[in-house]
């Protein structure tokens, strides 16, 4: 018994005395979104959008959604639909067109390409005056299949 406890000695006190195994598991940063500045303009042209701010930590590409947090109280543009292009994209830029004078909050969030999200970043959007354009094409028009139907746009402002 002695031999066998002489023996497993010099193993016992090995392993005690070795390092811990340490083991380097890759950690996915959590990307980070800018929607940019505040703006003010009147409702005459797009709203430019900037998020190039955003980033990742780990250097991974990230993409863009941009969505409406508010808008103003006779906006049309909270549930429609493509109202930012480009959106879901890796393009950091994007616009959208005011229907309404007022206070618009436009959200950003990006993700990055393993699917981590950020957390939202806000930018707000006062649309001091002007009209968006309204296009009109004129009466409604029949006609035959193959046959030229003109259209008028006067109208359209």
């Amino acid at each position: 018994m002695n031999r066998l406890i002489t023996g497993l000695l010099p193993f016992l006190v090995m392993t005690a005395c070795q390092e811990p195994e340490t083991k380097v598991v890759p950690i996915n940063s959590i990307p980070k979104a800018d929607a940019g500045n505040d703006i003010s303009q009147s409702a005459d042209s797009p709203v430019t959008l900037d998020g190039g701010g955003s980033y990742d930590e780990d250097g991974d590409a990230i993409a863009y959604h941009w969505s409406f947090d508010s808008v103003p109280e006779n906006s049309s543009l909270m549930d429609a639909e493509d109202v930012f292009p480009g959106n879901g994209t890796t393009s950091a830029m994007s616009s959208f067109q005011a229907d309404e004078t007022g206070v618009y909050v436009v959200q950003l969030i990006v993700e990055d390409i393993k699917g981590a999200t950020s957390s939202p970043d806000f930018a707000v959007v006062t649309i001091t005056d002007g009209l968006s354009a309204v296009a009109n094409a004129g009466e409604d028009q029949a006609g035959v299949e193959g046959s030229s139907i003109t259209l008028d746009g006067t109208d359209s402002y």
